[in-house]
């Protein structure tokens, strides 16, 4: 689900698809209007999705190793600051001259 897309999410008149946004936390959750149970006449009600997001207990060596890259990744995205703290299991990065 990386680009956020969900697909067979049950209804009452069969399975959807639902775009979660990219940021969103376990817990939350989206209505869908007029995806729900039957009021009167044609009228449906709201679905309600409740985001759960569950991590695989086992992973490979690749993707251990792509989780890493990542790691990598994102503490080049880091501020000064964040980087001269120890995170995400490296060292503390040494401020550049004329920072901090």
């Amino acid at each position: 689900m990386l680009d956020g897309r969900v697909e067979n999410v049950p209804g009452p008149e069969g399975n959807f698809i639902i775009q979660i946004p990219e940021g969103t936390k376990y817990g939350i959750s989206f209505k869908i209007e007029g995806r729900g149970m039957p009021r009167f006449g044609d009228e449906r009600g709201d679905k309600h999705v409740v985001v759960k997001i569950s991590l695989p207990k086992r992973l490979t060596e690749e993707e251990k190793a792509l989780l890493r890259q990542l790691q990598r990744l994102r503490m080049l995205n880091l501020d000064p600051v964040s980087l001269s703290q120890p995170c995400f299991g490296f060292p503390a990065v040494p401020p550049q001259e004329g920072e901090g």
